[in-house]
């Protein structure tokens, strides 16, 4: 069964590039630096986690060893991912580009420009799926692993409001463990509507004016938002701490394009890639949602 193809076409010589292009939401995690990548993951890698601490203590003769060293390790999966889509040239011969470059008279191609904006229309799409993935996925999406790791520290969140939304913010702050104090990558992240009612709070506290956005922090700790979390939700973790893994190379990750190949009309878009994401400790995870 084809892919369901709906044209609204209205011509701006001017404005070519933006032909029937939805804008898609971007990959949030990745373009605002949320989550560590880590690129050549074919099958399966290590994530490792080394812990180490000792004290100075009075020198005397002999050998008295003190401190700790622990190392962990966690295993980072990775899966063969697909998207695939098919539509059909006819669909795009009434156009007024396919009209002005003769589609289905004397050339029988989807006009270029049109061609580019199906493709990037395409990619910002999957790039929006990407982030779904992260986070969303059943089982091997973050939010199911943390959910079942005993060892992340869970908050049973409630609805947020302009009113409650500093109070919420300050419980995942709290919680967040000595250790991690004077990390430099210690991200707070929230879902779309707790950030909105953030900003709003905010401005009625005489903080920020309601003109313009501006970088968001709490306690001087960064704080951003994912637009594919589910509303409610709240997250601190150490950026290095949760990781993203991918394959990098042509065999694993490739886009193939299939132009009328069997002389059905059909164009075909294959996105392929293997990726998947997990993380270290779970102790360095605190973890807000609705329950």
């Amino acid at each position: 069964m084809a892919t369901s193809t709906t044209i609204t076409s209205s011509y701006d010589a001017g404005n070519d590039a933006k032909l029937f292009v939805q804008l898609f939401q971007s990959a949030d995690t990745l373009a605002k630096d949320l989550i560590t990548p880590m690129p050549g993951v074919l099958r399966a890698t290590i994530i490792p986690k080394m812990n180490y601490s000792a004290e100075f203590s009075d020198a005397s003769c002999g050998w008295a060893p003190s401190g700790s060293l622990s190392l962990t390790e966690r295993k980072l999966y990775v899966a063969d991912k697909e998207i695939k889509h098919e539509f059909c040239k006819k669909d795009f011969a009434f156009t007024h580009q396919a009209a002005n470059q003769g589609l289905f008279s004397a050339n029988r191609e989807i006009p270029t420009e049109i061609k580019e904006a199906i493709l990037v229309a395409i990619l910002e799409n999957s790039a929006l799926a990407i982030d779904k993935y992260i986070w969303n996925s059943t089982t091997t999406g973050l939010f199911d692993q943390w959910e079942a790791d005993a060892t992340v520290q869970k908050i049973a969140g409630t609805t947020i409001t302009k009113a409650n939304v500093v109070d919420e913010i300050e419980k995942v702050y709290d919680a967040i463990i000595p250790e991690l104090d004077d990390k430099d990558d210690v991200l707070i992240v929230v879902s779309r509507d707790v950030m909105k009612r953030y900003k709003s709070a905010q401005a009625s506290m005489g903080v920020n004016t309601t003109v313009g956005d501006k970088e968001m922090d709490y306690m001087g700790q960064r704080l951003e938002s994912i637009g594919t979390w589910p509303n409610g939700t709240i997250a601190a973790y150490r950026k290095s701490n949760v990781v993203f893994g991918f394959g990098a190379d042509g065999d694993s990750t490739n886009i193939e394009i299939a132009d009328d190949v069997n002389l059905d009309g059909m164009v075909r878009y294959r996105l392929q890639t293997v990726m998947g994401q997990g993380y270290a400790s779970g102790l360095e995870i605190v973890y807000y949602r609705t329950v």
